[in-house]
């Protein structure tokens, strides 16, 4: 069975930017590519990772000939989007209110919980969460 991973844009964007990549990252890029690993994100993912592509293009880090590329590289990716639902919204808003995380984090950690899967990120307020309810780790503490 295929391990599921719910894997935020904090984690995202570097494989999209290359001053982000680094090889944990790179690591999970690849599980993702050779379907090793199912990639699992809320849609708001593709928001995040396109205004990032934007962010990055407007400080001059990213080329403008290179954004749409970046872009559909996110687009491409082997992954299930989950859309937001009105319970699922109901739930979203209640582990923000209960955990002190915005909408968009706890969006990700209520996927996770609700697909009992691995948080992957490098958000500092996701990893210190005492007891979040299911495994959240940054993409060093993934093992291969």
């Amino acid at each position: 069975m295929t391990k599921e991973l719910v894997v935020d844009t904090s984690v995202a964007v570097s494989w999209a930017l290359d001053d982000e990549r680094n090889p944990d990252c790179e690591r999970i890029l690849t599980a993702v590519r050779t379907e090793s690993v199912q990639l699992t994100v809320p849609d708001l993912w593709l928001y995040e990772g396109l205004n990032a592509i934007r962010s990055a293009t407007l400080r001059r880090r990213l080329p403008v000939w290179s954004a749409s590329a970046s872009a559909k590289f996110l687009c491409e990716l082997p992954k299930t989007v989950v859309p937001v639902t009105e319970s699922r919204a109901s739930e979203i808003l209640d582990v923000s209110l209960r955990e002190g995380l915005t909408v968009y984090d706890a969006a990700y950690l209520a996927l996770a919980r609700e697909r009992n899967a691995d948080l992957i990120t490098w958000d500092k307020e996701l990893l210190a969460l005492p007891d979040p309810g299911v495994r959240i780790i940054s993409p060093e503490q993934l093992q291969p």
